[in-house]
């Protein structure tokens, strides 16, 4: 692998990381105010969510237009 490639590689790593964290940060402030009784499992859907975090803003965005 060229050193171009693993930059690029590892920059799109990179980004994908920090979009996930943001998704998560997002996630649990969303789910925040809805959770009542049941926040671990809220939370812990808001984990899975920021991991596959493009698909959760589609649905997301999707489900309030």
């Amino acid at each position: 692998m060229r050193g171009s490639d693993w930059m690029k590689d590892r920059n799109l790593l990179l980004a994908y990381v920090i979009a996930g964290i943001l998704t998560l940060a997002f996630q649990i402030w969303w789910r925040s105010f809805e959770c009542g009784d049941a926040c671990a499992l809220s939370y812990t859907k808001a984990v899975i969510s920021s991991v596959v975090w493009p698909l959760s803003w589609v649905a997301l965005l999707m489900g309030h237009l």
